[in-house]
């Protein structure tokens, strides 16, 4: 396998990247490994047949522009 670095990377990131991976029984290089595997394999085909499942699931419903109901709120 080829090294990886990545620089400047925030310590945020990196806590929650170590907490993540010990909740997971993992180093945060299995981890970093894992995210990015997930991620980067992904299937677009998959993510469109589940977005077109949900508006199915939700069309004849009743749903109120945002851009309405924003304004509203703001007229308050």
């Amino acid at each position: 396998m080829t090294p990886f670095t990545i620089d400047d990377f925030p310590k945020l990131l990196l806590d929650k990247l170590e907490a993540r991976a010990k909740k997971h029984g993992r180093s945060a290089a299995q981890e970093a490994r894992s995210i990015l595997q997930n991620v980067l394999e992904r299937n677009t085909t998959q993510a469109h047949a589940l977005a077109a499942t949900i508006k199915e699931n939700l069309s004849g419903r009743n749903h109120t522009d945002s851009a309405l109901l924003l304004a509203e709120d703001r007229g308050r």
